[in-house]
């Protein structure tokens, strides 16, 4: 009887010990949002000092459709493989709770045109930050996307593959045009199209030092519309078209278009 009072008596203290050890989980939502003002500045300004601050030397990436990323200089070389300007990354912070020097926050993003006009991607993610003196550093980061899946061609399907030229000299002015301009209204008014569409930019330049922008629309139907005036005269009127097309038409002399047939995915 005695034996089993003590051991009895062991359980019940280990119970109370182990009970006293256990933290309650600390709102600290705000001071992962205050992070994220630091984090979004430095992704689109591509800031590459500020993101090497913010992770940990070990910190690993998990982005969708990809290999894990490990390491603070292949994730600051991740995030900021798209030129500053291009696009706005935008955070927002769900929930955070933290346990001693560990937060794990739920999140959502967005990747918008600079002029938040158009939205690129949406999403979800989540963080795990550990706080190191008396700033929080992301060790782990792993999100993906909200939208619909792109549809895809089949065997027999028709696709569309668009190809035009664009010299060394005017990259900086046809990527003005595309993001700033024609996307944002391809988007707007066609989202069926723009969402079976990808766009491709060859890695290097040809002989001539030209670049090649191809387009492809998987699957392509009659009822899309590609044809960039269209598209143009729709958001913006027969007027601004038409000076758009004075400001950008060496972009757009030299374009062509095919319709090919799946064969093989």
């Amino acid at each position: 009887m005695k034996k089993t009072f003590l051991f009895f008596s062991t359980i019940v203290l280990a119970f109370i010990v182990l009970s006293g050890c256990t933290q309650e989980a600390v709102d600290v939502k705000t001071e992962i949002e205050a992070a994220n003002v630091t984090f979004m500045e430095a992704v689109n300004t591509g800031d590459i000092e500020a993101l090497t601050n913010i992770y940990l030397p070990d910190a690993i990436l998990c982005p969708p459709n990809s290999e894990m990323i490990s390491g603070v200089e292949n994730a600051v070389a991740a995030m900021t493989a798209t030129p500053p300007g291009m696009v706005k990354m935008v955070f927002e912070t769900v929930s955070a709770e933290a346990n001693g020097d560990t937060a794990i926050e739920l999140g959502k993003y967005k990747v918008l045109s600079p002029d938040e006009a158009t939205v690129f991607d949406y999403g979800k993610y989540i963080v795990i930050w550990k706080k190191k003196g008396d700033e929080w550093k992301v060790s782990k980061d792993i999100w993906n996307t909200s939208m619909p899946a792109a549809p895809k061609a089949a065997p027999g399907d028709n696709v569309l593959v668009g190809v035009t030229t664009a010299k060394p000299e005017l990259l900086e002015k046809f990527d003005e045009f595309q993001n700033e301009i024609f996307l944002p209204a391809f988007k707007e008014l066609y989202p069926d199209t723009y969402s079976a569409t990808r766009i491709l930019k060859t890695a290097e330049a040809d002989k001539n030092g030209n670049y090649y922008f191809i387009y492809i629309s998987d699957p392509f139907t009659d009822t899309q519309v590609h044809n960039v005036w269209t598209v143009l005269n729709e958001k913006y009127g027969k007027d601004e078209t038409q000076k758009i097309w004075e400001k950008y038409k060496d972009l757009l002399s030299d374009q062509k278009a095919y319709v090919a047939v799946e064969q093989v995915w």
